[in-house]
């Protein structure tokens, strides 16, 4: 401010030219008052420091202020210390790491049976033997003997008409293939008609009776639910239902 106002002046014609011993003096007179300043300054720190304890600054209070200081000053350098181990133990372990996601993602990749003892859902179930539930389809017992009592469960609707089965693979998985294993000992048209879907991708349908359906998915067809439906007044029964696939997957990744 002192330097416009004397700048100002000198245009004017009110004040001798610009000299440099006086700047210097000038200088030095600033550099005494900011000094003067900045120690008043903490002075007035350490006073409404003390004010918060109810108590005038002491040397106590200035040493206890400078032993937090002090303090907060190691803990940061520990914080460091700590964060570049963690940075040293990642980079150690990084081909460990890479060599594990690589062997995930090849697993993630085979093809395999994703659907045994997964959760499943039909809106109506057979009373025989107890209740011929859903989760028979997928419990992974199933024999060509045609009993279908005791050791070798079937699941079976109760044939109210749309009849539905849900196998929840649990996750979104690449589908590869679904087999439904019919029954043997009769009633082996009660598939035909019905439908199978990968959630809402149709992936075939039932047009003829046989001992194993196989549905081919071509593609890249990604699901969590396979649903079978059977829109006709029929009931709906199969010894096995196997879905092969891989993943799983994350909804980004498809």
């Amino acid at each position: 401010k002192q330097w416009y106002q004397r700048r100002v002046a000198i245009t004017a014609g009110e004040a001798p030219p610009y000299d440099p011993t006086s700047v210097a003096v000038q200088l030095s007179e600033l550099r005494t008052q900011m000094r003067e300043e900045s120690l008043a300054l903490r002075e007035e720190m350490y006073s409404m420091l003390g004010s918060m304890f109810g108590v005038a600054a002491d040397n106590s209070q200035v040493e206890a202020v400078n032993q937090l200081v002090e303090e907060v000053k190691r803990y940061k350098e520990m914080t460091l210390a700590q964060t570049q181990a963690c940075t040293e133990m990642l980079q150690a372990q990084a081909p460990k790491l890479e060599r594990l996601e690589n062997m995930m993602e090849v697993a993630r990749a085979e093809v395999r049976l994703i659907s045994q003892h997964k959760l499943t859902w039909q809106n109506t179930t057979h009373s025989a033997a107890g209740g011929l539930q859903s989760d028979y389809a997928v419990d992974g017992v199933y024999t060509l003997s045609g009993v279908y009592g005791g050791d070798n469960p079937l699941q079976h609707t109760a044939g109210q008409g749309n009849e539905v089965l849900i196998v929840d693979l649990g996750a979104l998985f690449k589908i590869h293939t679904v087999k439904a294993w019919n029954r043997l000992d009769c009633c082996q048209d009660r598939p035909i008609g019905a439908y199978v879907y990968a959630d809402e991708f149709l992936i075939g349908g039932f047009n003829e009776a046989k001992n194993l359906y196989t549905f081919v998915v071509n593609g890249e067809v990604y699901a969590q639910k396979i649903i079978f439906k059977q829109p006709l007044n029929k009931q709906m029964n199969f010894i096995e239902v196997q879905v092969f696939g891989s993943g799983p997957f994350g909804e980004h990744e498809v």
